[in-house]
């Protein structure tokens, strides 16, 4: 009888752990951040960071977020000049990051998955895209007219279409 109040006690634990919401979310500052990027574990739609997102940092930081079953979209944006995408293991659609005009570095972190395809372009001071774990990305990769972009590690990278 003991040990199966324990099953039944780690089990429940476990369930309150993965907060999941279901819908699209617009990322706007950091409040946004600690209630979305951090305070879910999965988000069953797209997260669009807005052209007017700003923080005292200017960072985007996702630390808790794991699956984001839609697309990434960080666009347009003149405040953010460094993007670390943490705890983030899955994007189900597009990562796209573009037209972003202080941005300098994007680190994957622990995405390691992309369920359709990344585009980083047209960003003019970017001049780092790291990725640790990044291992699989079913349609490709756009990386285009980033004109400070010095380094790029996708070594982990194993499954590329081929054209």
């Amino acid at each position: 009888m003991k040990i199966i109040l324990t099953i039944i006690t780690v089990f429940t634990f476990s369930f309150l752990d993965a907060q999941v919401w279901n819908g699209n979310v617009t990322i706007n500052n950091s409040n946004d951040i600690t209630t979305y990027l951090s305070g879910y574990s999965e988000i069953i739609g797209d997260v669009t960071i807005s052209p007017f997102f700003s923080t005292t940092s200017n960072i985007l930081k996702v630390n808790g977020l794991k699956k984001l079953t839609g697309s990434l979209l960080i666009k347009d944006n003149q405040n953010i000049t460094r993007i670390d995408l943490g705890s983030l293991e899955l994007v189900g659609a597009f990562l796209v990051v573009s037209n972003n005009s202080n941005l300098t570095t994007i680190e994957l972190g622990n995405l390691n998955t992309i369920k359709n395809s990344i585009e980083i372009s047209k960003n003019p001071l970017l001049q780092s895209f790291n990725s640790k774990d990044l291992s699989f990305i079913k349609q490709g990769i756009n990386i285009s007219n980033n004109g400070a972009l010095s380094q790029i590690n996708l070594l982990g990278v194993q499954n590329l279409p081929s054209r």
